[in-house]
């Protein structure tokens, strides 16, 4: 081969490795800086799913109180006789359930109250039950020791009518408990007349206590 076409080829061939090397530093540099090189296009998407949400459990349907059964009972309703004052007061019912307050005081200091609720609940065979239950308190809001949980009550249908509703301790459900409570009825006998009996089972040697209250908040 001639001197002057081998001088030519070696200037290619040189210059072809330059070029090649010029490349792979722009790669290089490329990478490091985190940038597509000129001309190209970056095919990686890098993002973080986002965490799964977990399923909400299914809620129970709610019952609806059938207020037509204790409307008779809402208001306030009081009685005073030789120092002693009697309150209980019950609000309108709203969805499964009503809220009640009892206050006694003796000339004109507290000495209990308590707090009452009736609520619509899941029976048997879908059927709803109805149960009062009630928690006494001390003037200072202290629970009585004597009652570690509410005490419950069924809401007896087939002896209750449209100004009367009784709540029993028969047929109440495994785990629930009256203590010494047999059963509360409450009537309305009269528009402005409120009356509560509240019956003990026999061994607890108690008499029943019956309060005749007469309507305080000037009628509905």
């Amino acid at each position: 081969m001639p001197r002057t076409a081998l001088a030519t080829t070696l200037i290619s061939i040189t210059a072809a490795c330059a070029l090649g090397a010029a490349g792979l530093m722009l790669a290089g540099a490329s990478s490091a800086g985190g940038q597509p090189a000129s001309g190209t296009t970056s095919t990686t998407t890098s993002s973080t799913p986002a965490p799964a949400q977990p399923a909400r459990p299914a809620q129970a349907k709610s019952l609806t109180l059938d207020a037509s059964k204790f409307d008779f009972m809402t208001g306030r309703w009081s009685s005073e006789r030789e120092g002693a004052f009697v309150e209980e007061t019950w609000a309108p019912a709203h969805g499964d359930s009503i809220l009640g307050m009892f206050r006694w005081s003796n000339d004109g200091k507290a000495s209990m109250f308590e707090l009452l609720s009736i609520t619509a609940e899941p029976g048997k065979e879908g059927a709803p039950d109805v149960f009062l239950r009630l928690r006494h308190f001390s003037s200072k809001l202290e629970p009585w020791k004597s009652e570690p949980t509410a005490l419950t009550l069924r809401y007896d249908a087939a002896n209750s009518g449209p100004k009367e509703a009784l709540f029993t301790a028969d047929g109440l459900p495994e785990g629930a408990g009256a203590g010494m409570l047999h059963s509360v009825r409450y009537s309305s006998p009269e528009p402005d007349r409120f009356d509560i009996v509240v019956s003990f089972t026999p061994d607890s040697g108690r008499e029943p206590l019956e309060f005749n209250l007469r309507r305080a908040d000037g009628g509905r």
